[in-house]
């Protein structure tokens, strides 16, 4: 600052210091003439703290217009940082808390924080609304609310919005803060306010005295802001003095208004907590009832004792009291129950309206109205209700978390018990059904392969949460409003997922526009608009799913064929959803009597069949290929058409193609190999990625194709592909080598997978060609020469995914310890009593790993490990102690050997270049 400026500060001080020792004299001079009916110091303290903070204000959200202007054009105006963030939280509790209500200077304080308050509140909310769909992880909440909760702020923002609602709810109790809410724009601000930071401000004042003049958009909001119950049922007055017309019927307007302000999600979780609260109330007040009458005859009887003429007046007093003070907590739950029953009213009226207008609703979606995921969610359930077919529910078992059970004696083998509540608002019964499903893409190794033999589990339904309750059979009928599923395991990490569809009954039953909602275009176009929103949830769309499968038709299926893209797309979204669709809408509905597979790789072959599609359907195959969804015909029929059909993907002109000659006519290429043609370097990773993952499937499926692969290693140029139609010489294991040094790291990723599923059907082969077993592999086949599996692999243990290092890692079990080692660990264990009890425990796969551990004796391994070094440079030693603590111990233990040391010291061409390394470490 200039030197002007800094003496104006100073003598302001200066002043306002004088200022305020004059006005302490002063007080004290009229205390002691019994004079003083002014404020107390306290309040002197607040309005100069008060006042500096204000000052800072001005100049943090720049008071002057030219320099807001000048902000708001470079784009600077809507920074929030958390030094203003701090400060405002002082201003709004130091103003709110401190000054004292009937202060002369209050409105003059409280206007410019209030100001800035609702300046700054109505940024940060515009800002979330604008982008509210944000993937960090959030802190700072309050314990209720959950890590994922995406319908608030992140802090420091939340941290703002709860200071601002603190002031602004003291505010309105405030004799002198009744006008905050005259102005509809400030009104609706402080409504937007209360979801986005959870702090409850209490509006029953403002609804009773406006209620009348609310409009359909307040109405909405208000919705959100958690007010109590008869506050609750104003509001729904409200709404329906406003929206609906004389033919009871919601405006067009009004209905818009109310799908866009989430009035879906507001009034099913209005309807959950009514009815939570309705059962704690008729809880409350039974107990009530019967300590009433207790009490009741506890006074007649003191009555009674008191006119015999027993001393018994204290007890008749106490009890009288006591009687009184249960009378009145008998009244206000009476209330309540009173105030709940009317909001429950008015619920069951709004939800039933949006069931008659339904067709109405599905309209607005099909023509492009946006709708949150929840919401969305909510309507694809309303639909299926309305139509008569279940709506589903996944739970993942890995997301469960299960309790030993209590009644140990009646667990079967299986005491541990997750209870998982069903419930559907407005409701009188449930019909459900339950289904337990395993992960598709799940193949258990070593240890843990006889887990999906050894796991016991189950699912049930039950009416109550008890096990004493009887067991309900699938698409069974509640007896209540909600249904219990009852999962059992033997192990406390449940394997299996949990499946559950429910379908809503209703007393009386729902009025409908059937020859609306039922028509065929409407159900149709609104799912392809579901499928087409990109929710973050698998239940709409599964939901839309079950209803396009409810009819198996002709005429479903015409109208479902325009849409398969869509389908193949939402069935990349979730494993459970590619199982539901291609289940029963692909094979249930469009190709009833045809295996699913071959068909979808037909697809694949054709080029007119779009790019985006081809991908998903690349990426569904690798799903559809197993077990579980085709049968060993149809997995047959899937290979034909791999080997006989090229799949169609963009090459570029100037690729240099090799062409088979007449010598090759024996080296007919495999399934893989015939496969993998398609991929090449100039391919999106996307394609390469789902090409291999495809590739892994089918290995997964089929150990002849392992073999396959094995065998044409022996052909240097290659095997032969697509000998009838147009033949080309494929060289697999020579492209695998180049995905492993050259490849994206996603690809990478895929062909170690690819490397390791052949490593289990053919372990020592693979050993063989990683580590060039004897002295032709260096010389012939694919990976002879500069072809050599060892130092890709070398490289990728600096890989940024710790999978892709741990498999890697497993590649290299026989390099891991000596062969010496290893043969006096087998005569140890061999003198132990239980050692071929051991060996008979294990499974195959921890045989091949002992086995790979043994191939490699120590000369071998030391003339590979030198060889490898010299290949790699040393200053591969450099980059590897930046890496995990494992592989850093395993580089250390490949280069620490004498042979690799010799070489590395006595090498002219490389111990310059070491020692530079050492001397680097050391310093």
């Amino acid at each position: 600052a200039a030197p002007h400026e800094v003496e104006s500060s100073v003598r302001s001080a200066q002043r306002e210091a004088k200022q305020i020792l004059t006005r302490r004299k002063d007080k004290i001079a009229l205390a002691g003439s019994g004079q003083d009916q002014g404020v107390p110091d306290s309040a002197f303290n607040v309005i100069e703290v008060t006042s500096a903070v204000l000052q800072f204000m001005r100049m943090q959200f720049f008071d002057d217009p030219a320099t807001r202007r000048e902000k708001r054009r470079l784009g600077e105006l809507d920074l929030i940082d958390t030094v203003t963030t701090m400060w405002t939280i002082s201003t709004c509790g130091s103003c709110a808390r401190f000054l004292p209500p009937t202060h002369p200077r209050y409105m003059a304080l409280m206007k410019t924080p209030l100001q800035r308050a609702v300046f700054l509140a109505a940024l940060i909310a515009d800002n979330f609304t604008k982008s509210e769909l944000h993937d960090s992880v959030r802190s700072g909440f309050p314990p209720e609310e959950g890590p994922n909760d995406k319908l608030r702020p992140r802090p420091p923002d939340h941290s703002v919005l709860v200071a601002v609602s603190v002031f602004i709810n003291h505010l309105l109790h405030s004799p002198r803060g009744r006008n905050v809410m005259t102005e509809d724009a400030s009104a609706m601000l402080v409504v937007r306010l209360i979801p986005l930071c959870g702090v409850h401000i209490d509006l029953t004042g403002y609804v009773q005295k406006s209620y009348r003049t609310l409009n359909t958009k307040m109405c909405v909001m208000l919705l959100h802001a958690e007010q109590d119950y008869a506050t609750m049922s104003l509001v729904f007055e409200a709404l329906f003095r406003k929206s609906l017309s004389d033919d009871h019927m919601i405006f067009k307007e009004d209905l818009q208004a109310l799908l866009l302000g989430r009035s879906l999600s507001a009034l099913h979780k209005i309807m959950n907590q009514a009815a939570e609260a309705q059962i704690a109330a008729d809880r409350r007040f039974r107990h009530l009832t019967d300590e009433i009458a207790h009490e009741t005859e506890a006074v007649r009887h003191a009555q009674e004792l008191a006119q015999s003429g027993v001393e018994a007046e204290v007890l008749l007093l106490n009890h009288k009291d006591h009687l009184e003070m249960v009378q009145k907590e008998y009244d206000k739950v009476k209330m309540e129950r009173e105030d709940l029953a009317t909001l429950q009213i008015h619920c069951q009226k709004l939800q039933r309206q949006f069931f008659v207008q339904l067709h109405h609703i599905m309209d607005e979606i099909i023509n492009g109205l946006p709708l949150s995921s929840e919401d969305l969610e909510i309507l694809t359930r309303m639909v299926n209700t309305a139509l008569g077919v279940p709506f589903a529910y996944f739970h993942k078992g890995a997301d469960l978390k299960a309790e030993k059970m209590l009644e140990i004696e009646l667990s079967e083998g299986m005491p541990w018990e997750v209870w998982l509540r069903f419930t559907y608002p407005g409701c009188s019964q449930i019909q459900a059904s339950v289904a337990k499903l395993f992960p598709l893409g799940t193949r258990f190794r070593g240890a843990h392969s006889k887990t999906l033999l050894n796991v016991i589990e189950e699912a049930n339904l039950r009416d109550e949460r008890s096990i004493l309750s009887p067991k309900l059979r699938n698409g069974a009928t509640s007896s209540g409003k909600h249904i219990y599923v009852h999962v059992v395991g033997s192990n406390q990490k449940l394997q299996a997922d949990v499946e559950v569809k429910i379908l809503p009954h209703f007393d009386p039953p729902l009025r409908l526009s059937e020859e609306h909602i039922t028509f065929e275009g409407r159900i149709i176009d609104f799912s392809n608009a579901v499928l087409k929103n990109r929710s973050e949830e698998p239940d709409g769309y599964a939901n839309v799913c079950l209803l396009l499968s409810a009819e198996h038709s002709e005429t479903r299926a015409a109208s479902c064929v325009p849409y398969i893209g869509s389908f193949l797309m939402t069935c990349c979204r979730d494993q459970w959803l590619s199982r539901l669709i291609c289940t029963d809408l692909l094979h249930g509905v469009l190709y009833p009597d045809k295996q699913l597979a071959p068909i979808l790789f037909l697809a694949l072959t054709t080029a007119s069949t779009p790019l985006d599609t081809r991908l998903h359907v690349l990426q569904v195959c690798q799903r559809v290929i197993h077990p579980a969804m085709t049968p060993e015909e149809g997995f047959q029929q899937f290979l034909e058409n791999v080997i006989q059909h090229p799949i169609e993907l963009p090459r570029t002109e100037d690729e240099d193609m090799l062409r088979p000659s007449f010598a090759d006519a024996g080296k007919k290429g495999g399934v893989i190999s015939s496969l993998m043609y398609a991929v090449h370097q100039r391919l999106p990773t996307s394609f390469q990625i789902a090409v291999f993952d495809l590739a892994e499937a089918i290995l997964a499926r089929d150990a002849q194709a392992s073999a396959d692969l094995i065998n044409e290693n022996s052909w240097t140029d290659g095997a032969v592909v697509f000998p009838e139609k147009s033949p080309a010489k494929y060289a697999f294991w020579r492209e695998i080598h180049w995905y492993l040094m050259h490849g994206h790291p996603d690809v990478q990723d895929a062909a170690v997978r690819l490397l390791l599923i052949i490593f289990w059907q053919q372990g020592i082969e693979v050993i063989n060609l990683i580590v060039r077993a004897n002295d032709d592999m260096k010389k012939k086949g694919q990976l002879s020469g500069d072809y050599w599996l060892l130092v890709p692999l070398l490289r990728l243990l600096g890989h940024k995914n710790d999978k892709v290092v741990n498999n890697v890692l497993t590649l290299f079990i026989p390099l891991v310890r000596t062969y010496d080692e290893l043969k006096d660990q087998a005569t140890f264990d061999g003198q132990d009593d239980g050692g071929d009890n051991d060996m008979a425990d294990e499974t195959n796969e921890e045989k091949l790993l002992k086995l790979a551990k043994t191939m490699v004796s120590d000369v071998k391994r030391s003339d590979l490990l030198k060889e490898a070094m010299v290949q790699m440079s040393p200053r591969y030693i450099v980059r590897a102690m930046e890496w995990p603590c494992e592989v850093r111990d395993f580089v250390l233990g490949v280069v620490l050997t004498r042979s690799v040391l010799e070489e590395l010291t006595i090498s002219p061409t490389m111990s310059a270049e070491f020692w530079d390394v050492v001397i680097h470490l050391l310093r």
